[in-house]
């Protein structure tokens, strides 16, 4: 989501729209609706966001603010493969006006140093290739994904709390899981590994107490 902040910037030098309008030039059919209803604005000029940075000596993140968007994944379809611990999770995601879809890859093995209790999950957005090689059963059609390496990019952006959230709705998947549940009855406690890169790996730990599954932070 983009903000546009103009509003602010009239009232902080004290000018209105008529006199934005005589010292840039634009019409005020283009000013009134980024500074009155900028939320309902679809499109806006390079040409007009030059001016207006021109006007007042700004850069363009002092014009325009980008906010990620809210709009999380969700559970598409999955697959469990408990002969070698793996699995394969579908999310699903609404982009502008198009549903695009990703894949995840997944492992999980119970910690052999500790009680059954306790299981490393390692998580990997796989690329357009990598899905294109793996032979799951009516999958969307390989246009409509998202390749992994652009969800990456992404994930490393978003905040501690995105990624919790991220990683919360695939360990989700798992735990419910019927299989899961009958396979693996002591399971409550779960480190999430992302792996993200070759050197870079993120860690969320999780324990699930009666049917709920809670973040724990350190």
């Amino acid at each position: 989501m983009i903000k546009i902040k103009l509003k602010k910037l009239m009232h902080d030098y004290k000018i209105n729209i008529s006199e934005l309008s005589n010292l840039t030039g634009l019409a005020r059919t283009t000013i009134t609706p980024l500074v009155n209803r900028p939320e309902n604005v679809k499109a806006l000029n390079l040409e007009t966001v030059d001016t207006l940075c021109d006007l007042f000596g700004i850069n363009v993140e002092d014009l325009l603010e980008f906010s990620p968007s809210k709009n999380k994944y969700e559970t598409y379809k999955y697959w469990i493969r408990f002969d070698n611990q793996t699995a394969f999770i579908v999310l699903r995601k609404h982009i502008g006006n198009k549903t695009r879809y990703l894949l995840i890859g997944m492992s999980f093995v119970v910690y052999p140093e500790k009680s059954n209790g306790a299981m490393l999950i390692t998580l990997q957005p796989l690329s357009i290739k990598e899905n294109n090689m793996l032979s799951l059963e009516k999958l969307p059609p390989t246009r409509e994904f998202i390749d992994g390496n652009l969800f990456i990019r992404d994930f490393n952006h978003q905040s501690t709390e995105s990624r919790v959230k991220t990683s919360k709705v695939l360990l989700k998947v798992l735990i419910n899981d019927p299989s899961f549940k009958e396979k693996y009855p002591d399971a409550d406690y779960f480190v999430v590994n992302w792996k993200t890169d070759l050197f870079n790996l993120e860690f969320y730990k999780f324990s699930y107490r009666n049917g709920t599954l809670a973040y724990k932070d350190n």
